[in-house]
Parts: structure tokens; C-alpha cells; sequence
């Protein structure tokens, strides 16, 4: 089999070029950067057209990058369950601008989840929850409404990012408080397995101590699915929201939701009854 060298050729497959440009990263990222090397958005997007990526793609990373998004998953992650919730998606052109779309954020959070929200760096917008009790009443107040949820979460950031005519949001929620808990939660499923366990190896000899694997997987699989609610409630708010946001909308409540869904019923009766 002639090497690539040989061949003369000299193109490579898409699967081929990801593996290229994965590893030229690796080896830069492993390079000792110097102080003053910068790269602006135009020339991030000169280098992605260059090697032929997507520029929606290349503009969704930055947006990703912007709201601390970091792929990279830990070991918790794969045990227990993601410490971020995230979405992003694209923004279209001729619905808003960067400045309205997180302006349309920027009151949601404050509004319906009672968190502070700030700027930083001029481009990502963060978000976290208040403390006290006027924060605790008024929690309790917003779940009756049917607002609230993301004021459990550590914090909320977002950030957008734009090439040219190509726009993009990211939403990310930090779930990791909610994560330890339920890590504390599975904790004592399998201590109080454990202390079972030594009783009836010290009532009945050694050959109950088979069970402590059992015992250890039961406060694990407790983690994950107390994690998982969590996970599954967040990412339901941060996709509504994200979605909302791209079509120039602010977030409708759960019972704002409900009341346009049975507005859509009670409109598709007549239509029905005329058909028939």
C-alpha cells in the first residue's frame, strides 16, 4: 500500500482532514504560547474557511466558547451526569439583533427565575440567584405562578457570537450544586447498604459481604436518576428559551403555554364541526 507521500495525491477524506486538524490543535495547544498572540473573530473565520469548515459551525464554537461551554467531560460526568446543561442554535438575520437577544434573556432570568444578571467581558451574560428571604418567598411564589426553576442551578450564562451573516446563541445552565447533592444523596443509599451489610455479616458470617457491590451500585443508580430529573427539567427551560430567543420571542410561562394550547383547541372546534 503506497503512504500518502508516494501517492502524490495529495487529498485527503473528510474523515482524514478531521483527524489532521484534531491533532494540529492538540500539538498547539501543547506549544508555550506567547503573551501577545491573539486571534480576532475574522481571523478565526479566515483559518475555518481556509480548512473548509462550516461557518455555522465555527460560529456556534464561538458562541459555545463565549458562555464557558466546555465539552470536555469529567469523570463525575459519565457516572452521575453532566455538571452544564446547555443549547445553542442559530439566530436569524432579520429577526433581532445580539443586543436584543440578550436584552430578551437578561428579563427572563430576572423575571420568571429571580436571578441577578451581569455582563461580562462584554459578551457573555451571567446570571445567579438571589439569597435571603425575600429570594426564598419569592421563589416559592414564581413555581405557584409556574415561572422559577433555573434559580436552583449555580449559575446561568449565555453569549452570542456572529460572522458576517451568520449568528448564533448558546444557553448554559451550571448544575454541578445539583449534582453534588445528588452525589450526597447516593452517598448515604449506599452507606446505610453498608452498615445493613456489616450487620448481617457480623449476625450470619462473611458470606453477606457478597452484597456490598449491590449496595454501592444502589447509591450510584440513586445519584444518576436524582441527577437526571434535574438535568431533564433544566434542559427543558434552556431549550424553550433558546428557541423562543431565535424567533425574535421572549419565553412564554408554563401557564402562558397551557393557555395557548387550549386557545388552539377550543380554535380547531368549529373547523371540525364544519368539516363534519
Amino acid at each position: 500500500m503506497r503512504s500518502r507521500e508516494q501517492s502524490g495525491s495529495g487529498e485527503f477524506d473528510p474523515t482524514e482532514v478531521s483527524v489532521i486538524i484534531r491533532r494540529a490543535v492538540e500539538l498547539a495547544a501543547e506549544r508555550r504560547p506567547q503573551p501577545d498572540e491573539r486571534l480576532s473573530v475574522d481571523d478565526l473565520a479566515a483559518i475555518a474557511d481556509e480548512v473548509g469548515l462550516s461557518r455555522p459551525a465555527m460560529v456556534v464554537a464561538l458562541a459555545e466558547s463565549r458562555a464557558g461551554l466546555d465539552h470536555r467531560g469529567a469523570l463525575a460526568d459519565r457516572l452521575i451526569g453532566p455538571s452544564l446543561v446547555w443549547c445553542s442554535g442559530p439566530l436569524p438575520l432579520d429577526e433581532l439583533d445580539e443586543e436584543e437577544a440578550t436584552d430578551i434573556l437578561r428579563r427572563w432570568l430576572e423575571d420568571d427565575h429571580g436571578l441577578d444578571t451581569r455582563v461580562e467581558d462584554g459578551v457573555r451574560l451571567v446570571a445567579g440567584p438571589r439569597s435571603g428571604l425575600l429570594a426564598a418567598i419569592g421563589s416559592g411564589l414564581r413555581r405557584l405562578h409556574g415561572t422559577g426553576g433555573l434559580d436552583k442551578a449555580r449559575s446561568v450564562r449565555a453569549a452570542t457570537a456572529s460572522v458576517g451573516a451568520t449568528r448564533s446563541l448558546c444557553v448554559v445552565a451550571d448544575v454541578s450544586n445539583k449534582r453534588t447533592e445528588a452525589i450526597l444523596e447516593g452517598s448515604t443509599v449506599a452507606g446505610g447498604s453498608l452498615v445493613v451489610v456489616g450487620m448481617a455479616a457480623a449476625l450470619t458470617g462473611p458470606l453477606a459481604l457478597v452484597a456490598l457491590p449491590f449496595g454501592a451500585a444502589a447509591g450510584l443508580a440513586t445519584a444518576r436518576v436524582r441527577h437526571r430529573r434535574t438535568v431533564d427539567k433544566v434542559t427543558g427551560h434552556v431549550e424553550h428559551a433558546t428557541r423562543a430567543v431565535a424567533r425574535g420571542e421572549r419565553p412564554a410561562t408554563p401557564v402562558e403555554r397551557l393557555m395557548r394550547s387550549g386557545q388552539a383547541i377550543v380554535a380547531a372546534i368549529p373547523s371540525r364541526a364544519g368539516a363534519r
